[in-house]
C-alpha cells in the first residue's frame, strides 16, 4: 500500500452532507439485488425493476456532489482490476462470437460494476459502511424468513425458494460466510444495550443458517474467521472463548447429518458431492489449459460440463483462462493484501499508542479484510465468479481503507504499491480523531 503523509481536513471522514438521499438509495439497491423481493412481493415486478433501481441511482449520484470523487477511487490500484475483469471477460465472450451465455455473463458483470462503484464513492464515512453491511445482513434475513424451514429443520438441506443466486444453500452459506466477521464489527461498535444485542443476536442466527446449510464450504469459511479472528486479536484467550462458545452453538444446533457430511471433510470419504467436484476442477484445469489465453468462453463451462464447477478460481480459470484467474485473484488476495499494508502503514504512522477513533476505524478495516478471507476460503469451493461478492466486498475495502488512511492523515495513494510514510511528518491531525 503507498500512501503519503498529509495534513487533512475535518470533513475526509464523515458523510458530505445533502448525500443522505443516495446512501438510501443504495441501500435499497443492494436489498434488492440480494432478496430479489419480487419473488414474494409480486406487486413489485415488472419490467427491468431490477435493473431501474440502481441504473437510475447511478445516473442520479453522476451529477451529485459531495461524493468520493472517482480520482480517490482509482488511485486505488484494486479499482483498476474490477475493470480489467470485465474487459477480460468481454474479451472472452467476443471470441465465442457474442453468444448467449457470454451475454448474461457480461451483463451482469457489467451491473456488478456500476454497484462496485456506486458504493466505492456513496460510502464515505464508517457509519455508512456499517449500514451497508447491515441492509446485506436484513436481505439475507429476508431470505431466511421466507424459507424459515432452512432453520427449523437442518436435518434436510433446502433450497432457499427466491434466492436467484444465493438460492443454493452452499451459495447462501458463502454469502452469510462473509458476513460473520462484519456483523461482528457492527456489534462491537454499537453504542447502545439493544444494538449489541441485537447484533450478537444477528451473528449467532447467521453461524447457525450456514450450519442449517450443511454446507461443508461453509463450515470451512467459519473456520477460516475464527481462525483469522483469533490471530489478529490482541486478547487472544478472549477470542479462544468466543471460538469455544461458537463451537458450543454448532455442537447444539447441528443435526447428525451434519456431522455425517463434515466426514467427508476430515476423514478419507468422498461422497458423490465431492467426487463431482473434484472432477469438475478436472475438467476446469483441462479446459483451461487448452485454452489459457481466453479460456473457453464466460459462461461456457456449465453447458460443456453439464454442471458447475465447484470454485471461484477453476470457474475463471477454465472460462476466462489466465488473464481471468488472474483478475479474481488481485480482487480477493490482492484486496486481502492492500488492506494489511494500510493497516501497518496506519499503526506506522500512529505510533504505539493510537488514539481510539484510529484504533476504531482499524478495527472496521480489519473485520471487513476478514468477509474477504471468507470469500477467498469458501469460494474455492463454491462457483461465485460471477456473482456480487467480489465487487461489494472489494468496494468497502477500498472505502475502509480510504477512511483510515485519513484519519491517520495519510494519503491513500495505491491499493498495492509499497507503503511510504514521509519522514517530516507529524502527528495525525487531532481534530479527525474526532469522527465518526
Amino acid at each position: 500500500m503507498n500512501v503519503r503523509a498529509q495534513t487533512v481536513d475535518n470533513t475526509t471522514t464523515r458523510a458530505q452532507p445533502g448525500t443522505g438521499f443516495l446512501y438510501g438509495w443504495l441501500l435499497v439497491a443492494l436489498f434488492v439485488e440480494y432478496a430479489r423481493p419480487t419473488n414474494q412481493l409480486t406487486f413489485l415486478e415488472f419490467p427491468f425493476f431490477y435493473s431501474l433501481v440502481p441504473m437510475t441511482l447511478l445516473l442520479v449520484q453522476s451529477f451529485a456532489q459531495g461524493l468520493r470523487p472517482m480520482k480517490e477511487i482509482f488511485a486505488d490500484q484494486i479499482a483498476k482490476w474490477v475493470l480489467i475483469f470485465l474487459g477480460v471477460i468481454t474479451l472472452s465472450w467476443a471470441a465465442t462470437g457474442f453468444d448467449a451465455f457470454g451475454s448474461s455473463v457480461f451483463q451482469a458483470m457489467l451491473g456488478y460494476m456500476f454497484l462496485f462503484f456506486l458504493i466505492a464513492r456513496i460510502v464515505t464515512s464508517e457509519s455508512r459502511l456499517r449500514g451497508v453491511i447491515i441492509a446485506l445482513v436484513v436481505a439475507h434475513f429476508y431470505l431466511l424468513a421466507m424459507n424459515f424451514n432452512v432453520l427449523t429443520d437442518p436435518t434436510q438441506r433446502q433450497y432457499l425458494v427466491g434466492g436467484t443466486f444465493l438460492g443454493d444453500g452452499n451459495d447462501y452459506s458463502l454469502s452469510m460466510c462473509i458476513l460473520i466477521p462484519c456483523m461482528i464489527e457492527v456489534a462491537l461498535s454499537a453504542r447502545s444495550k439493544l444494538r449489541k444485542l441485537l447484533s450478537w443476536a444477528s451473528v449467532i442466527v447467521i453461524i447457525m443458517a450456514i450450519i442449517a446449510t450443511q454446507s461443508r464450504g461453509g463450515t470451512l469459511g467459519i473456520a477460516a474467521v475464527m481462525a483469522y479472528l483469533w490471530w489478529r486479536s490482541p486478547k487472544k484467550a478472549v477470542a479462544a472463548v468466543a471460538i469455544l462458545m461458537v463451537a458450543g452453538i454448532m455442537l447444539l444446533y447441528a443435526p447428525a447429518q451434519y456431522f455425517q457430511r463434515m466426514g467427508t471433510v476430515t476423514g478419507m470419504t468422498i461422497d458423490g458431492s465431492a467426487q463431482g467436484r473434484l472432477d469438475a476442477w478436472s475438467g476446469a484445469i483441462g479446459m483451461g489449459a487448452k485454452n489459457p489465453l481466453l479460456g473457453i468462453g464466460a459462461g461456457q463451462f456449465g453447458a460443456r460440463w453439464g454442471r458447475t464447477a465447484h470454485s471461484t478460481y477453476m470457474l475463471a480459470f477454465a472460462e476466462l483462462g489466465l488473464p481471468g484467474f488472474l483478475c479474481v485473484i488481485m480482487l480477493v488476495f490482492g484486496n486481502i493484501r492492500a488492506s494489511l499494508r494500510m493497516r501497518n502503514a496506519v499503526l506506522t504512522r500512529a505510533g504505539p499508542d493510537p488514539e481510539p477513533d484510529l484504533t476504531r476505524k482499524l478495527r472496521l478495516l480489519d473485520l471487513t479484510n476478514v468477509g474477504m478471507v471468507a470469500f477467498a476460503v469458501t469460494g474455492a469451493f463454491l462457483s461465485a465468479t460471477y456473482y456480487p461478492h467480489i465487487y461489494v466486498v472489494a468496494a468497502l475495502l477500498i472505502s475502509a481503507r480510504i477512511i483510515a488512511a485519513r484519519t491517520a492523515g495519510l494519503q491513500h495513494d495505491s491499493g498495492l504499491a509499497n507503503t511510504r510514510i514521509l519522514a517530516n511528518a507529524g502527528p495525525p491531525n487531532r481534530i479527525q480523531r474526532n469522527h465518526r
